[in-house]
C-alpha cells in the first residue's frame, strides 16, 4: 500500500502472501484482493492522525473462481456496496481454469423484461 498522490512517503504490506486485484470496500475500513490461491481475501484498514494500520487477512471465499491471468489488470470479482455479496465467476470440474465455464449469459434490460412478463395489476 502506498499513499496518493506522493507514492514516495512510503509503503505498507497488506497481504502475507501477495495478492492482487486489489479492490477498496465503500465504506474504506476494508481492502479486498485475490491472493495466490485463488481466495478472495479481505484486510480491516483503520486511519487516522496521520497513522495506517492493517489488520490481519482473511478468506472471504476460497478459490474455485476465475481470477484472470496472473499479472492481469482487471478485476474478476465484485463487492456489493454493504460488502457482504460478492459477484465471482465460479469454475467447473476440479478448479482448472481451462474447465471453467463454457458460457456466460448477460441478460441486458431484465427488469423491462420482467415487467412485461408480470401483468399490471
Amino acid at each position: 500500500m502506498r499513499p496518493f498522490p506522493n507514492v514516495s512517503d512510503g509503503q505498507w504490506q497488506v497481504s502475507t502472501g501477495g495478492g492482487e486485484q486489489a479492490l477498496w470496500a465503500k465504506d474504506g475500513r476494508e481492502l479486498f484482493y485475490v491472493a495466490s490461491d485463488g481466495a478472495l481475501m479481505t484486510v480491516p484498514v483503520t486511519a487516522g492522525d496521520g497513522a495506517w494500520r492493517a489488520g490481519t487477512p482473511t478468506v472471504v471465499v476460497k478459490g474455485g473462481y476465475y481470477i484472470g491471468g496472473a499479472g492481469g489488470l482487471s478485476r474478476q470479482y465484485d463487492v456489493s456496496p454493504d460488502s457482504r455479496r460478492f459477484l465471482m465467476i465460479k469454475l467447473g470440474g476440479g478448479g482448472d481454469e481451462a474447465a471453467g465455464a463454457q458460457n456466460l449469459i448477460v441478460v441486458q434490460n431484465w427488469l423491462e423484461a420482467l415487467r412485461a412478463g408480470v401483468p399490471a395489476n
